[in-house]
């Protein structure tokens, strides 16, 4: 712990030094860039894929799901391009958190099938802006921060309703997509 000394007494304070940039900041600094670049990656992986799934769903109230999954994702993806440009960056190659081979739908999967691939994709991606969301915080980058949390928040609440309508009994599939309490 440090002790404090008076300012009179000649001693720097924390506050009134100037900032400082170690090769640790910029190794952390690249890896943040690194992580929203796959950030954007991923999520135009996953808007395509919610796309397909939406079609290839049986279930009107999982059409709307994946809708709904397919919209967060593209909101997300427009945070993240925000963050690019804030940050000066382009959205060049990345290594993308899920892979499109692992997304695909087979022409005859059942819903089931589907949402056990949109879990997956989901998870993968909610934990990647998580870690995005760490990076951005130890390099100083508050905004990007939030607006990571709340594409993973977005996520995470269009998997909430997309498996609470899997749940649903068939009976009341025919009505509106179920509203929060």
């Amino acid at each position: 712990m440090r002790q404090y000394v008076p300012f009179e007494q000649g001693a720097w304070t924390d506050a009134a030094r100037p900032p400082r940039f170690l090769a640790e900041d910029a190794g952390m600094r690249a890896l943040f860039v690194k992580g929203i670049r796959a950030a954007h990656a991923s999520s135009g992986t996953l808007i395509q894929a919610a796309g397909e799934w939406r079609r290839a769903a049986r279930d009107p109230l999982l059409e709307q799901g994946f809708a709904l999954l397919q919209g967060e994702a593209e909101e997300g993806l427009r945070r993240v391009e925000y963050v690019l440009a804030d940050l000066g960056c382009d959205a060049r190659a990345a290594t993308c958190w899920i892979s499109r081979n692992d997304l695909e739908a087979q022409e005859r999967a059942d819903d089931g099938a589907l949402l056990a691939v949109s879990a997956w994709a989901v998870g993968r991606v909610v934990a990647g802006m998580v870690r995005v969301q760490v990076l951005a915080h130890e390099c100083g980058e508050y905004q990007a921060a939030r607006l990571q949390q709340m594409t993973t928040q977005g996520l995470l609440f269009s998997a909430r309703r997309l498996f609470g309508a899997a749940r649903m009994p068939r009976a009341t599939s025919a009505h509106a997509f179920p509203q929060d309490a």
